[in-house]
C-alpha cells in the first residue's frame, strides 16, 4: 500500500502520516525529515538542501527524486509507505509514477488535507512555542513562502493524481482524531471496492 499525503505546511501531514504507519504497519518516509536530519548531522545532502530549506524553498527536482528511490529500494519498503511531502512537483510526480510503474507498484490513495490559511498561521506559531528546538522554518516570513510555493505547485500534482482518480479531499481543520477516522474509513472504502 502506498498513500501520498498532500497538503500546505502546517496541515497535520506528519500527523497523519504517523497514525496511518502504525495503523497499517508501513514505514512514514517525510522528505523534509530526511533532509532536516541530514541538514542537523551536517551530510553531504545536508549542506546541499541547507540553503533552500532555511529561505522556504523546495530542494530540487532530482535531489528529492534521488533521495525516495534510495530509500524505496530499502526492504524495509516492500510492504509499502506514507509518503509525507513528496512528491510535491508536477515533475516529482510524474518521474516517481514512472519508477512505480517500473517497479510494478502503484499509489493507492492521495489524501489531500485542505486547512485555511489562517489556520496554518495559527498552527505553526502554536508548534513553534510548544517546541523547546524551534524549526528553522517555523516563521511567519518563511511559512508565507512555504505556503505560496506549495500552493503554485501542489495545485498541478493534485491535478494529476485526480485523474487517475487517486485524490481524497479531507477537512485539515478538524481534530486529528476526527481526520484520521475520515481518512480510514476512505481507505476501508476503497479496499472493499
Amino acid at each position: 500500500m502506498i498513500i501520498v499525503l498532500m497538503g500546505p505546511p502546517g496541515a497535520g501531514k506528519g500527523t497523519q502520516a504517523a497514525h496511518l504507519s502504525k495503523h497499517f504497519n508501513i514505514p512514514h518516509l517525510s522528505t523534509g525529515d530526511v533532509f532536516r536530519n541530514a541538514m542537523a548531522n551536517e551530510s553531504t545532502l545536508g549542506e546541499k538542501v541547507k540553503f533552500y530549506i532555511n529561505k522556504g524553498e523546495l530542494a530540487p527536482d532530482q535531489v528529492v527524486i534521488d533521495i525516495v528511490l534510495q530509500k524505496l529500494d530499502q526492504k524495509v519498503f516492500s510492504k509499502g509507505l506514507v509518503l509525507d511531502g513528496f512528491p510535491r512537483t508536477l515533475s516529482q510526480a510524474e518521474m516517481f509514477d514512472g519508477e512505480l510503474v517500473r517497479k510494478k507498484l502503484a499509489i493507492d490513495l492521495v489524501l489531500n488535507l485542505v486547512v485555511s490559511e489562517q489556520e496554518l498561521y495559527k498552527r505553526i506559531e502554536k508548534r513553534a512555542n510548544e517546541n523547546v528546538t524551534r524549526r528553522s522554518d517555523d516563521n511567519d516570513k518563511i511559512l508565507k513562502n512555504r505556503i505560496e510555493i506549495y500552493n503554485r505547485q501542489a495545485r498541478a500534482v493534485i491535478d494529476f493524481y485526480r485523474k487517475k482518480d487517486l485524490v481524497f479531499d479531507v477537512d485539515g481543520a478538524q481534530t486529528a482524531n476526527l481526520v484520521l477516522t475520515t481518512i480510514l474509513n476512505k481507505l476501508n472504502l476503497r479496499i472493499i471496492c
